[in-house]
Order: C-alpha cells, then sequence, then structure tokens
C-alpha cells in the first residue's frame, strides 16, 4: 500500500487547499483530485466538504488523518531502525561456544563488542559441540565457536586459528619421572614416543566435545591402547583431575597454561611438529555470517589470534633418563608397555 494516501491527505488538510497541497507535492491540482476523488470513492467515505471555500474537513477525514500520521510515524521509525541495523548499529546476535572455551575468551570478547556496538543485543549460548550443531541448525544461534570436524553437512565454517593440543602427565608419573624437566612447558612439550602411552591411565572427554573427538583421533592414529579412566565433560576439570595424579590427558596449550592445577604436571607432545587442532568460526550454510556475526569473527581474529598463549608452542626432543640410573617406576611402565588393555574410547 503506498504512503503517499496519506501523505496527500495530509497535505491538503494541512493548507485546506487542493491547488497549495499539490505545489507543496510537486504534482498537478487535477491529479491531486483526481487521486483524491479515486481515494474517497475506495473508502465510501468524503474526506472532505469541497462545496466551501476554504475546503473543510469531514469527521472521516479527521479520523483518517490522525491515524495516517501515527501510520507515517510508524514507517518513518521502521526505515530508521532498519538502517541502523544494515549499518550495525542496532541488532541482535546470538553466540554459541563450549563453557571452557567461553571462560577465558568472552571476558575479553564481549566488553570489547559492546563497546563497538552499544545498541546491539548480544546473547550467548553455552554448551558441546553438538548442541551448538543443532542449535545453529534451528536458527538459534548465528554462528558458534569451535573446533573441527563438524557433524552436520549443512554447516559451514571459516578457520580462525591453529590450536597445540599437548598432553599433560602427572611430573610424578613413571614417564615423567624419565625426564629432567627443567624447561618444560606446555609451549615447549617433550616429544614422546606414542607407543609408551599403551596401558596408562588416561582421562577423555565426551564425544560431543571437540577435544573428546580429537583425543580419539590422536589415539586411533597412533594405534594406541591406554587405559581409560574416567570420561568427564570439561576440559579444565579433567587437567586438574589429571593433576591429582588420576592420569594423563590430552589438553590445549593454552588452556593448560591457564588452568590452577593442583600439582605440577610434564608436558608432551606425540609429534614434531606438535599437533594442532583448527579453531572454526561455524554457521548455517543456507543464511551464512549476518554482518554483525562477522564483526565478531573478526574480532576473535584481532584479539585472540594475537593474544593466544599456544601460538608459539613447540615440540621439545629431550632424551629420557636411562632405565638403569633412574628406574623408579620402571618396572610398572615395562608392564603396561608389553600388555597394554584395550581402550574403552
Amino acid at each position: 500500500m503506498s504512503l503517499n494516501r496519506y501523505r496527500y491527505v495530509i497535505a491538503v488538510s494541512e493548507h485546506l487547499s487542493i491547488s497549495r497541497a499539490a505545489q507543496e507535492l510537486y504534482i498537478t491540482q487535477p491529479a491531486l483530485t483526481k487521486y483524491l476523488n479515486k481515494l474517497e470513492e475506495e473508502l465510501g467515505l468524503r474526506l472532505f466538504d469541497r462545496t466551501v471555500n476554504p475546503i473543510r474537513i469531514t469527521y472521516a477525514g479527521e479520523v483518517y488523518i490522525r491515524e495516517g500520521r501515527r501510520i507515517l510515524e510508524l514507517q518513518r521509525r521502521l526505515d530508521q531502525q532498519l538502517s541502523e541495523i544494515a549499518q550495525m548499529q542496532r541488532g541482535r546476535l546470538t553466540i554459541g561456544i563450549n563453557s571452557d572455551r567461553g571462560s577465558w575468551s568472552l571476558p575479553i570478547l564481549v566488553p570489547l563488542f559492546r563497546e563497538r556496538y552499544p545498541h546491539v543485543e548480544l546473547n550467548l549460548q553455552e554448551g558441546h559441540s553438538r548442541y551448538l550443531e543443532e542449535e545453529i541448525l534451528k536458527n538459534h544461534i548465528d554462528v558458534a565457536i569451535g573446533t573441527l570436524p563438524v557433524r552436520e553437512a549443512d554447516i559451514d565454517y571459516l578457520v580462525l586459528s591453529d590450536e597445540p593440543i599437548v598432553l599433560a602427565v602427572p611430573a610424578e608419573h613413571p614417564i615423567a619421572r624419565r625426564y629432567d624437566l627443567t624447561g618444560n612447558s606446555p609451549q615447549t612439550p617433550y616429544l614422546l614416543p606414542p607407543e609408551w602411552l599403551n596401558g596408562q591411565d588416561m582421562i577423555l572427554l565426551v564425544e560431543e566435545q571437540g577435544m573428546g573427538r580429537v583425543a580419539r583421533q590422536l589415539l586411533r592414529s597412533h594405534n594406541l591402547r591406554p587405559n581409560v579412566v574416567m570420561t568427564l565433560k570439561n576440559n579444565t576439570t579433567a587437567l586438574r583431575m589429571a593433576s591429582a595424579g588420576l592420569g594423563m590427558v590430552f589438553a590445549l596449550a593454552d588452556t593448560a597454561a591457564r588452568a590452577d592445577l593442583l600439582k605440577p604436571m610434564a608436558w608432551f607432545t606425540l609429534s614434531d611438529p606438535v599437533f594442532c587442532r583448527q579453531t572454526i568460526a561455524y554457521y548455517h550454510a543456507s543464511f551464512g555470517l549476518s554482518p554483525l556475526a562477522k564483526e565478531f569473527v573478526e574480532l576473535w581474529r584481532e584479539r585472540m589470534g594475537r593474544d593466544g598463549i599456544g601460538k608459539g608452542c613447540r615440540a621439545v626432543a629431550a632424551t629420557p633418563r636411562e632405565q638403569a640410573g633412574d628406574d623408579r617406576g620402571a618396572g610398572a611402565l615395562q608392564k603396561n608397555l608389553d600388555n597394554p588393555p584395550l581402550p574403552e574410547l
């Protein structure tokens, strides 16, 4: 419906003259008269009494003009809000992320995003990878931050960065005690023979979690058979349980560097270069990224790419102590290497 029907009538009401209203509207008087005649015919009501001079507004005309002004104001406000959305001055963005990653990244990113876009409503949904993928397909999440792989064919992604994965082993573990741990850290993990993991107690994340999938991928790629002692949902919890001496665990170098550990840990890698998983921004393939989602992704790249603790992670080819010189726990270690149990992955 054209809004001119309201603009034309309001102009006539303000001038009480069709000729002066036509001049303001930059149309001819006959064209405006014809338009009013057609409109009144459609309504079945007279908006103006044109038998007097100046013309008089009828009661129906008063109602039409009053509500017409409201309609024009609503349209003006709608146009303004849509313009603000197009210019990202206003809008709504829903971000998905797992709780571990969110605990250290969101306190950095959310204040920065709100500073740049103070009138944008920012919503957060936390959950494991599978849940976030389901919410994206339901259009409940605009963009999620996670890791490869993704399960759903209708989800597309952008790679944000590489995240080094290290093996966290209690410093008192027989494997760790074979090394001089001076200089050992999540950023300088020692290169470990993969077969030494066979039979060792290990903590895994549930497969719905990205780290859970990555850990299983690493074990399968090296054909390893650890003894899985527990399966957890939280990366930090798993790392702290490992630091309590309950087993070894794969962890992000970033998470390992930030974690409040109960006891000292040793850090290893099964490959050189250090295996990395890819951090991604993923979204519904049919809809792509909204302008606001693109801004959040760029902010992530800008800040988390710069601040990522694991960026400089590199493998160190440390030499283990000879068992004859330091055989603490060597018997148990050799027994596990010779008779590895089958894992429950």
